[in-house]
């Protein structure tokens, strides 16, 4: 019987360009075949990411190759969960440092909503993570830095910006939050065995 590359359920697709790697479903196909590089580019050998995922009882899942990778070979491309600022003022939705307002303008770009400050209203409109996370809860509550605060390095609201994205995160995306890993368990069995074989 054959194993999927990827969640390792009994599989019975093949794929065409590389030598035994499986799959359940064209989900998991597709996350197999190498779709960042146009189709005209790739040889067969290149046409696919070169892992598997197997399983180590001390560490979890882990990566295998699947095949020789050539230097320089992008191995995998993985897109964050959740991308968060740090405390430093920022623009919520690219990240860009932010600028005062064109002209004589002594004032920041505000989200007509929740009054923090953006780039524009093009950062405004973008459909990301700022409108579906923590605009309407900080405008429901009236809080925005103040525009003299926006001059610091710093500032706490933009701590809790990344600390509500995530817990908003969990909630509306529990399908994703519970696919997510940890290898405390082992690992904490893993590094006592160490210890006390040292």
């Amino acid at each position: 019987m054959e194993l999927c590359f990827y969640c390792s359920r009994s599989a019975s697709n093949a794929c065409n360009h590389c030598d035994g790697i499986w799959y359940c479903s064209e989900q998991h196909r597709a996350i197999h075949q190498n779709s960042s590089s146009s189709e005209d580019s790739r040889d067969d050998h290149h046409r696919c990411w070169p892992f598997k995922v197997g399983f180590n009882p001390r560490v979890g899942r882990e990566l295998h190759a699947s095949r020789n990778i050539s230097a320089g070979e992008v191995v995998l491309v993985d897109k964050a969960a959740l991308v968060v600022p740090d405390l430093r003022p920022v623009c919520l939705v690219c990240y860009g440092v932010l600028k005062k307002s064109g002209g004589l303008s002594t004032s920041y770009y505000r989200c007509s909503k929740c009054k923090f400050p953006l780039c524009n209203e093009q950062c405004e409109t973008d459909p990301g993570l700022h409108g579906e996370y923590e605009c309407e809860l900080f405008a429901a509550r009236g809080l925005a830095p103040k525009e003299e605060d926006l001059e610091n390095e710093k500032h706490f609201l933009y701590n809790c910006v990344g600390i509500l994205r995530f817990l908003l995160w969990r909630r509306k995306k529990l399908h994703d939050w519970l696919d997510m890993e940890t290898h405390w368990k082992i690992r904490r069995v893993f590094m006592s065995d160490a210890v006390r074989h040292e």
